[in-house]
């Protein structure tokens, strides 16, 4: 590969986590800041409702009411019939058969993210199971949740893919460049050729490292604070 090869790659690579930015930081509302309907809410402090606090509609709350600010929901990325219907539990119980896997990322201390079904009236939440009860659980992952997933977690997970695939490309090509280098035998040409490879290469880490921080600035300052 040629000098300017080298050079195109890493402003494609520069750019792809780069373009990724207007998207995160349109403002949206707290509604398209929590999976699933009717999950979301304004309030002054996410309650046991809408246990969950979504930073990212934070936004849109305020500009509704100033009273209101956070953009709380409840863990589940699926639909619910009415407000409440899914709690982060233990072990998913008669209240909250569902299991959804996707939901436990919203989720702490390890706990599962339950739902009653849309079809289904939630009955009045429970503290957990009883002694005699035995935890129910979809045998099979919920695919719908891949389906709705959030825009933020599938950003995310591009921005992640793209550093692993960033990773690898750098162990390789520095491999490369040792290997030719070791090989030279003495030939100035292919010594130079094997230190331009290690310095673009380089080059080209750090642009992407820094895409990466500026990207993970915007998310985690800019955007709650607008």
């Amino acid at each position: 590969m040629t000098k300017l090869q080298y050079f195109r790659c890493i402003i494609f690579s520069s750019c792809v986590l780069l373009a990724v930015v207007p998207v995160v930081t349109k403002a949206v509302t707290c509604k398209d800041a929590v999976p699933g309907a009717n999950t979301a809410q304004c309030l002054s402090a996410c309650n046991d409702t809408y246990m969950v606090s979504y930073s990212r509609g934070d936004a849109g709350c305020k500009k509704n009411n100033v009273n209101t600010p956070k953009c709380c929901g409840t863990c589940t990325t699926h639909d619910l019939k009415s407000a409440g219907a899914a709690r982060c539990l233990v072990s998913c119980n008669n209240n909250y058969p569902e299991h959804d896997g996707g939901g436990d990322q919203y989720c702490t201390d390890g706990k599962k993210c339950c739902y009653m079904p849309a079809s289904v009236t939630p009955q009045t939440p429970s503290a957990g199971p009883s002694n005699n009860e035995k935890p129910v659980e979809s045998s099979l992952p919920h695919f719908s949740s891949l389906i709705t997933a959030t825009p933020t977690a599938t950003i995310g997970n591009v921005i992640r893919t793209l550093l692993g695939l960033a990773g690898s490309l750098t162990i390789i090509m520095m491999t490369y460049a040792g290997i030719l280098w070791m090989t030279a035998g003495g030939k100035e040409k292919r010594v130079t050729q094997a230190k331009n490879i290690i310095v673009w290469t380089v080059i080209g880490l750090v642009l992407i490292f820094t895409s990466y921080t500026v990207v993970n600035f915007i998310l985690t300052t800019v955007v709650p604070s607008s």
